[in-house]
Protein backbone atom coordinates (compact mmCIF):
# COMPACT_ATOMS: atom_id res chain seq x y z
CA UNK A 1 0.00 0.00 0.00
CA UNK A 2 2.64 2.70 1.19
CA UNK A 3 4.65 1.91 -2.47
CA UNK A 4 1.55 2.39 -4.23
CA UNK A 5 0.32 5.37 -2.50
CA UNK A 6 3.91 6.73 -3.22
CA UNK A 7 4.20 5.97 -6.75
CA UNK A 8 0.34 7.20 -7.55
CA UNK A 9 1.53 10.87 -5.28
CA UNK A 10 4.64 11.02 -6.90
CA UNK A 11 3.80 11.07 -10.27
CA UNK A 12 1.02 14.05 -9.44
CA UNK A 13 3.98 15.96 -7.83
CA UNK A 14 6.29 15.70 -10.59
CA UNK A 15 3.58 15.72 -13.52
CA UNK A 16 2.81 19.22 -11.67
CA UNK A 17 5.75 20.52 -10.46
CA UNK A 18 8.47 19.97 -13.12
CA UNK A 19 7.46 18.24 -16.00
CA UNK A 20 4.12 20.43 -16.92
CA UNK A 21 6.09 23.91 -16.55
CA UNK A 22 8.89 22.70 -17.76
CA UNK A 23 7.27 22.05 -21.11
CA UNK A 24 5.32 24.60 -20.79
CA UNK A 25 8.51 26.88 -20.31
CA UNK A 26 10.48 25.74 -23.45
CA UNK A 27 7.92 24.57 -25.56
CA UNK A 28 4.96 26.33 -27.77
CA UNK A 29 1.77 26.26 -25.87
CA UNK A 30 0.28 23.49 -28.41
CA UNK A 31 3.16 21.38 -28.77
CA UNK A 32 3.71 21.39 -24.98
CA UNK A 33 -0.23 20.59 -24.84
CA UNK A 34 0.08 17.54 -27.34
CA UNK A 35 2.79 16.21 -24.58
CA UNK A 36 1.01 16.95 -21.66
CA UNK A 37 -2.32 15.77 -22.60
CA UNK A 38 -1.75 12.28 -22.96
CA UNK A 39 1.12 12.24 -20.28
CA UNK A 40 -1.92 13.62 -17.57
CA UNK A 41 -4.15 10.96 -19.04
CA UNK A 42 -1.73 8.12 -18.33
CA UNK A 43 -1.00 9.44 -15.03
CA UNK A 44 -4.41 9.17 -14.27
CA UNK A 45 -4.63 5.66 -15.40
CA UNK A 46 -1.98 5.00 -13.14
CA UNK A 47 -3.86 6.27 -10.44
CA UNK A 48 -6.76 4.49 -11.01
CA UNK A 49 -5.73 1.28 -11.29
CA UNK A 50 -2.97 1.40 -8.65
CA UNK A 51 -6.37 3.15 -6.29
CA UNK A 52 -8.39 -0.05 -7.04
CA UNK A 53 -5.38 -2.24 -6.15
CA UNK A 54 -5.07 0.20 -2.76
CA UNK A 55 -9.00 -0.07 -2.28
CA UNK A 56 -8.97 -3.76 -2.61
CA UNK A 57 -5.85 -4.61 -0.86
CA UNK A 58 -7.19 -2.20 1.96
CA UNK A 59 -10.38 -3.91 1.91
CA UNK A 60 -8.63 -7.68 2.11
CA UNK A 61 -6.72 -6.61 5.16
CA UNK A 62 -9.43 -4.49 7.09
CA UNK A 63 -11.33 -7.38 7.57
CA UNK A 64 -8.84 -8.55 9.92
CA UNK A 65 -8.44 -5.51 11.93
CA UNK A 66 -10.10 -4.15 14.71
CA UNK A 67 -12.46 -0.97 13.23
CA UNK A 68 -11.12 1.83 14.40
CA UNK A 69 -11.07 5.20 12.35
CA UNK A 70 -8.30 4.68 10.29
CA UNK A 71 -9.79 1.09 9.08
CA UNK A 72 -13.05 3.26 8.85
CA UNK A 73 -11.97 6.31 6.96
CA UNK A 74 -8.83 4.83 5.03
CA UNK A 75 -10.95 3.34 1.97
CA UNK A 76 -13.28 6.09 2.12
CA UNK A 77 -10.37 8.66 1.27
CA UNK A 78 -8.94 6.30 -1.67
CA UNK A 79 -12.41 6.07 -2.85
CA UNK A 80 -12.12 9.99 -2.72
CA UNK A 81 -9.40 10.13 -5.00
CA UNK A 82 -10.42 7.69 -7.24
CA UNK A 83 -13.75 9.53 -7.64
CA UNK A 84 -11.80 12.53 -8.29
CA UNK A 85 -9.47 10.89 -10.75
CA UNK A 86 -12.07 9.46 -12.58
CA UNK A 87 -14.09 12.75 -13.10
CA UNK A 88 -10.60 14.48 -14.50
CA UNK A 89 -10.16 11.60 -16.31
CA UNK A 90 -13.52 11.24 -18.07
CA UNK A 91 -15.05 14.49 -17.76
CA UNK A 92 -12.88 17.47 -17.17
CA UNK A 93 -9.64 16.31 -19.78
CA UNK A 94 -12.15 15.17 -22.85
CA UNK A 95 -13.67 18.85 -22.58
CA UNK A 96 -10.40 20.15 -22.31
CA UNK A 97 -9.26 18.17 -25.38
CA UNK A 98 -12.37 19.43 -27.33
CA UNK A 99 -11.64 23.36 -26.57
CA UNK A 100 -7.95 22.90 -27.72
CA UNK A 101 -8.31 22.91 -31.22
CA UNK A 102 -11.14 25.77 -31.34
CA UNK A 103 -8.78 27.90 -29.46
CA UNK A 104 -6.27 28.25 -32.60
CA UNK A 105 -9.31 28.21 -34.71
CA UNK A 106 -8.15 24.67 -36.14
CA UNK A 107 -11.74 23.03 -36.31
CA UNK A 108 -12.94 25.05 -38.87
CA UNK A 109 -12.58 24.34 -42.43
CA UNK A 110 -12.87 27.51 -43.52
CA UNK A 111 -12.93 30.20 -41.18
CA UNK A 112 -16.21 31.58 -39.66
CA UNK A 113 -16.69 35.22 -39.98
CA UNK A 114 -16.48 35.53 -35.90
CA UNK A 115 -14.00 32.54 -35.42
CA UNK A 116 -11.73 34.87 -33.48
CA UNK A 117 -14.86 35.62 -30.88
CA UNK A 118 -15.34 31.72 -30.63
CA UNK A 119 -11.54 31.00 -29.96
CA UNK A 120 -12.04 33.39 -27.25
CA UNK A 121 -14.77 31.62 -25.79
CA UNK A 122 -13.38 28.44 -26.22
CA UNK A 123 -9.80 29.84 -24.35
CA UNK A 124 -11.97 31.34 -21.79
CA UNK A 125 -13.78 27.83 -21.19
CA UNK A 126 -10.38 25.86 -21.49
CA UNK A 127 -8.49 27.90 -19.03
CA UNK A 128 -11.87 27.30 -16.88
CA UNK A 129 -11.70 23.54 -16.89
CA UNK A 130 -7.75 24.24 -16.69
CA UNK A 131 -8.18 25.88 -13.34
CA UNK A 132 -10.99 22.82 -12.21
CA UNK A 133 -8.39 19.82 -13.68
CA UNK A 134 -5.57 21.28 -11.15
CA UNK A 135 -8.14 21.91 -8.08
CA UNK A 136 -8.79 18.51 -8.56
CA UNK A 137 -5.62 17.22 -8.96
CA UNK A 138 -4.56 19.14 -5.99
CA UNK A 139 -7.27 18.01 -3.92
CA UNK A 140 -5.89 14.02 -4.99
CA UNK A 141 -2.66 15.13 -3.54
CA UNK A 142 -4.17 16.73 -0.23
CA UNK A 143 -6.35 13.62 0.91
CA UNK A 144 -3.39 10.80 -0.37
CA UNK A 145 -1.00 12.69 1.86
CA UNK A 146 -3.27 11.59 4.41
CA UNK A 147 -3.91 8.63 3.33
CA UNK A 148 -0.04 8.27 3.10
CA UNK A 149 0.63 9.49 6.30
CA UNK A 150 -1.60 6.92 8.11
CA UNK A 151 -0.47 4.06 6.40
CA UNK A 152 3.52 5.00 7.25
CA UNK A 153 2.55 5.79 10.45
CA UNK A 154 0.32 2.10 10.87
CA UNK A 155 3.11 0.57 9.17
CA UNK A 156 6.12 1.60 11.51
CA UNK A 157 4.02 0.30 14.25
CA UNK A 158 4.11 -3.20 13.16
CA UNK A 159 7.35 -4.74 13.57
CA UNK A 160 8.00 -7.45 11.81
CA UNK A 161 8.51 -10.69 14.29
CA UNK A 162 10.23 -13.03 12.21
CA UNK A 163 9.24 -16.69 12.69
CA UNK A 164 11.35 -19.88 14.64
Amino acid sequence: MLLGLVVWLGGIIFFGAVMAPVLFKNLPSNVAGDVVAPTLRALHWMGLVIGLILLTNFLVLSASLRKTTFVILVPVFVLLMLLLTAISQFYVIPQMEILRPQISGYTYVTPLPDWEKRAAEARHEFDALHRWSTRIEGMVLIVGLVVLAWVARIEASIRYVPRP
